[in-house]
C-alpha cells in the first residue's frame, strides 16, 4: 500500500501539474496536484511514531526520528528534481502555443515557494529552476532583438528595418544556441550594438534589465516583461 502511495505520489506530482494547469486555464490546479503528489510521497515513506514513548524505546524512538529526518531530506531532493522537470516543460511550452505566460510565471512563483516551505536549501532551489532561468534569457533574447528591428512584436516583421539593425540583430541571434538555451552576454550584445552604431534607448534598457535578471535571478519591470512577450 505504501508503495502505491509513494508512485502514485510520484507520478501526479512530475507528470500532472503542467497539463492540468493548461488544460484548465489556471496556475493554481498546477500548483495544488503538485503539492497533492508531494504530499503522498512524504505520507508513504514517514513511519509512525505513535506507538513509541520515552524509557526503553528511547533509542527506537531516537532511531524513527532520524529516519524521517532523512525522508525529509530525501523529500526535499524529490520535490527539487520534481520541480526541475516540471519548470523546465512549462518553459517549453512558451516557445510554443498553450498557457498564458502570466499565469507559467505564477505557477512558477508557486512552485518555488513550495520548496521553500519544504526547507529546500539555496542551491536545490537554484537547480531546480536552472532550465526555466535559461527559458527568461531566451525571452530576453527575443525582446532585445525585437526592439533593435523595430518591430511592434517579435511575432512581426518590421519591413522598412534598417541594414545595420538587421545585422546587429542577426549577430546576436548568431551567437545563441537554442539547443542549450544559451544566449549571448549583456556585454556581447552591447559591443554588436556598438559595431554596428547603433543607439536603441529601448534595447539598451532590455539589456540592462537582462544583466540585472543574470546576477539576481529576478525580474526587473517585470509586469512590462511579461506583457511585451506577445
Amino acid at each position: 500500500m505504501k508503495m502505491f502511495l509513494f508512485w502514485s505520489g510520484v507520478l501526479i506530482a512530475v507528470f500532472a501539474p503542467v497539463p492540468l494547469a493548461i488544460w484548465l486555464g489556471s496556475a493554481k490546479f498546477g500548483v495544488l496536484c503538485f503539492v497533492s503528489g508531494t504530499l503522498a510521497v512524504l505520507f508513504s515513506k514517514i513511519e509512525t511514531l505513535e506507538e513509541l514513548s520515552v524509557g526503553p524505546l528511547k533509542a527506537k524512538l531516537r532511531k524513527a526520528i532520524d529516519e524521517a529526518n532523512a525522508t525529509v531530506e530525501q523529500l526535499r531532493t524529490l520535490g527539487s528534481e520534481l520541480s526541475d522537470a516540471t519548470l523546465s516543460l512549462l518553459m517549453a511550452t512558451e516557445f510554443m502555443n498553450g498557457m498564458d505566460v502570466k499565469a507559467k510565471f505564477a505557477l512558477h512563483r508557486k512552485i518555488i515557494e513550495c520548496l521553500t516551505n519544504l526547507g529546500a536549501s539555496d542551491e536545490q532551489i537554484q537547480n531546480a529552476q536552472g532550465n526555466w532561468l535559461k527559458g527568461v534569457s531566451v525571452m530576453y533574447l527575443r525582446l532585445i532583438r525585437q526592439h533593435v528591428e523595430g518591430r511592434e512584436s517579435f511575432t512581426q516583421r518590421n519591413l522598412d528595418v534598417g541594414a545595420d539593425e538587421l545585422a546587429a540583430s542577426s549577430e546576436i541571434f548568431a551567437m545563441s544556441n537554442f539547443d542549450i538555451w544559451h544566449v549571448p552576454t549583456p556585454s556581447e550584445m552591447r559591443e554588436t550594438l556598438r559595431k554596428h552604431s547603433i543607439s536603441n534607448v529601448v534595447a539598451s534598457e532590455w539589456i540592462s534589465d537582462y544583466e540585472t535578471f543574470l546576477k539576481t535571478s529576478t525580474i526587473p519591470r517585470v509586469d512590462l516583461f511579461l506583457s511585451s512577450q506577445r
